[in-house]
């Protein structure tokens, strides 16, 4: 277990107390040329903070998590449904699972936003799963795993502002599990810039 605060290169968003990362095994290509690869949205967590929001946030980091693998890989990542996923796929990315306390206990006790991330093999396919009791927390989870894993930047409003990797494979520990028990803060906003997308601030 490698505690986040032992990781200086790392931007570790949204950490709160207890925030750690298991990452020793070898490199795993999630997505890479001629790799299939596609975002599921998988209906789990009904936290009480935020119950109206959860479709709404669950669309929004589905779309964000496969519109920047997508600039990252040069890969097209579909969003699909859970249940349409087609054959073809190699890498699944999960949003939601139905039971997130089973996949992390410490998700029982901590933050309804807390969140947890993990790499796990499925039948014909591997999957990184984004876990969480509330819609918000798998927002989190999206961003941490952009930028801590996948070297994405957000400086300012639009593309410009953008720091994306050169195009290539997207490798991550094939043991990869990051667990955050709940935020540092509940809320984030900025102010002053009309039209910024405000969920892709830190």
């Amino acid at each position: 277990e490698v505690l986040a605060d032992q990781r200086p290169d790392r931007l570790i968003l949204f950490r709160g107390p207890g925030t750690a990362i298991v990452e020793n095994g070898p490199p795993l290509e999630l997505l890479g040329p001629g790799t299939s690869a596609a975002v599921c949205i998988t209906a789990g967590g009904s936290g009480s903070l935020d119950a109206s929001l959860q479709p709404m946030a669950r669309n929004m980091a589905a779309r964000d998590l496969a519109e920047f693998l997508g600039k990252i890989s040069g890969e097209t990542v579909e969003v699909e449904r859970d249940g349409r996923v087609n054959d073809n796929v190699k890498t699944l990315f999960r949003i939601g699972v139905d039971d997130p306390v089973r996949l992390f206990p410490e998700l029982a006790t901590g933050d309804e936003q807390g969140f947890g991330i993990a790499v796990q093999q499925a039948a014909g396919h591997r999957e990184v799963v984004f876990a969480s009791r509330s819609a918000m927390g798998h927002v989190y989870a999206v961003w941490f795993f952009l930028y801590n894993f996948c070297g994405v930047r957000i400086l300012g409003m639009g593309d410009l502002m953008e720091v994306i990797p050169p195009p290539g494979p997207i490798l991550v520990p094939s043991d990869l599990r990051a667990l955050v028990p709940g935020p540092a803060f509940q809320m984030r906003s900025n102010c002053g810039l009309e039209g910024a997308v405000q969920h892709r601030w830190l």
